[in-house]
């Protein structure tokens, strides 16, 4: 919920939700007045979609079939740590993407503060995952690819285990590239 009011916040009307997975985005915006399409890789997880009634498109991201600058917001929610050519899925959303994307990756810097609890979240080091971001990584990671063409913002979210010493503990990192046009 934290997510999706953040992204309804800072969203305009047209969404495309890249790597959407069964669409459950797409769903709860469109419920919400946006006008949301997804796109997923997985022929299988877009029949799925489709069979909930939701707008969901067989379409890799890498090479989106969407003119320029013909979507407002793009979404990359918890998709880029799973993609090795994840530069290519993030260009491509700075091509359609009018205004703005917003993306949402795992934050591994919760690691070695919780190591000391024995705990490690097993989704931060899940199989699928061949990309892993601290808050700083990403950060210039964005901004080395949108050099000179966006603004990027990336803020942790999603507190968790408060009773934890020392500083607050996010499991979640989301980044804003607001597109200069």
């Amino acid at each position: 919920e934290e997510l999706l009011e953040f992204i309804a916040r800072v969203s305009r009307q047209r969404i495309l939700d890249i790597g959407c997975g069964l669409g459950p985005y797409v769903a709860k915006l469109n419920s919400r007045g946006f006008n949301c399409i997804g796109i997923e890789i997985e022929a299988g997880l877009v029949r799925g979609a489709v069979a909930l009634g939701r707008p969901v498109l067989l379409m890799d991201g890498r090479v989106l079939s969407f003119d320029d600058q013909t979507i407002d917001t793009c979404l990359l929610i918890e998709v880029i740590e799973h993609v090795h050519d994840f530069e290519l899925l993030l260009r491509e959303a700075g091509r359609v993407a009018q205004r703005n994307i917003i993306v949402s990756v795992p934050n591994i810097n919760v690691i070695p503060s919780l190591s000391r609890y024995n705990v490690v979240p097993w989704h931060l080091l899940e199989a699928t995952h061949v990309n892993f971001f601290t808050p700083k990584i990403l950060q210039r990671t964005l901004e080395r690819i949108f050099a000179g063409r966006a603004k990027v913002q990336v803020e942790e979210y999603a507190p968790f285990f408060p009773w934890a010493e020392g500083d607050q503990l996010n499991y979640q990192i989301r980044a804003v590239i607001e597109m200069i046009r």
